[in-house]
């Protein structure tokens, strides 16, 4: 399956909604997907579907809208619901269980989230070449929690980094995967960009391909 390139990641930066939208004004919005169990695609058949929307109005000023619209599922999982067009979509709830959080996209009319998935695994497997070793431990991980390490940053190095639960077909990684050499340089902020221009090297439900990274 090809990921759509970022999201939530979370975040790292999706489009909006066309703007926020304080009342109803902002019309409506279609949104369509599909909603299924696992990586056997069995489909959550004849099922409610609940959608939330966020409203930022800017600093610490957000204002949330629930029930903005409803619907089922048909017998394959498939759902499309007309909703009142708040800014983002917030949450998704399956029979009032929240699935889905943080949805950000759309072009202000329409919205295709595409598959989702209840529980699902997605992984990326890295081909690391460290062209200046270093006698140091080198980090990969996502939000400063280190989910893979190895010892010295030197040679060729392979590291599988993945991320289970509920997943969306736009989804492509985890807050922030970053990497750095030792644990502060790991937290800090300036090597966020490389790992998000990696995003892409994620799959789900399927074996990832081996994505090659060179750090100097």
């Amino acid at each position: 399956m090809n990921l759509f390139k970022y999201c939530w990641a979370i975040p790292v930066a999706i489009l909006g909604l066309y703007g926020c939208k304080d009342t109803n004004n902002g019309g409506t919005i279609l949104l369509k997907g599909q909603m299924l169990y696992d990586c056997s695609r069995k489909p959550h058949a004849n099922e409610m579907i609940r959608v939330k929307m966020l409203c930022s109005l800017g600093v610490n000023n957000n204002r949330t809208f629930d029930n903005v619209g409803t619907g089922y599922t048909d017998a394959q999982g498939n759902f499309a619901i007309t909703c009142e067009n708040h800014g983002q979509v917030e949450q998704l709830f399956l029979n009032d269980r929240a699935i889905i959080s943080f949805i950000r996209g759309g072009d202000g009319q329409s919205f295709d989230i595409g598959e989702i998935y209840d529980h699902a695994t997605a992984s990326a497997l890295f081909k690391i070449t460290f062209d200046r070793p270093r006698n140091d431990t080198f980090y990969m991980g996502s939000g400063g929690v280190v989910e893979a390490s190895v010892y010295p940053a030197s040679g060729t190095r392979y590291i599988r980094l993945q991320d289970s639960g509920a997943l969306t077909g736009m989804w492509h990684g985890k807050n922030s995967w970053k990497y750095g050499y030792g644990k502060a340089d790991f937290r800090s902020a300036d090597n966020f960009k490389e790992m998000v221009d990696r995003q892409g090297a994620f799959k789900i439900c399927t074996s990832p391909d081996t994505t090659s990274l060179t750090l100097y």
